[in-house]
């Protein structure tokens, strides 16, 4: 599991919210959590290393994978069953890329 970038902060006890897996937001350096009890535990690792990502910088996939976790396309629930089948389909893994960009950054 990637560490969260220091100085930020997360919590999985924020009340659900609807249409949204989590959140994170620069300004109070603040991860939401806010999946429910039928998400699989493996989806809400891949949720967790995905915001986590987004706090060391990533805003969407560097290389435009659609396999790769920080893929990002639109808001809609539709657009999240979409990702989810292509990280299904890349196993909840980084594209070269990214992991690239994560490894250059975050301290061994």
């Amino acid at each position: 599991m990637i560490p969260i970038f220091p100085g930020w902060n997360e919590t999985r006890d924020a009340p659900p919210r609807p249409g949204v897996f989590a959140w994170h937001d620069s300004k109070p350096r603040l991860v939401e959590y806010y999946y429910s009890d039928w998400i699989p535990e493996f989806f809400k690792s891949w949720i967790i290393r995905h915001e986590r990502a987004h706090t060391w910088g990533i805003k969407k996939c560097l290389s435009g994978s659609r396999t790769c976790l920080m893929a990002e396309d639109d808001d809609t629930w539709g657009g999240k069953a979409k990702h989810a089948l292509f990280w299904l389909i890349g196993r909840g893994r980084f594209c070269p890329a990214c992991q690239k960009y994560l490894n250059e950054r975050i301290p061994k």
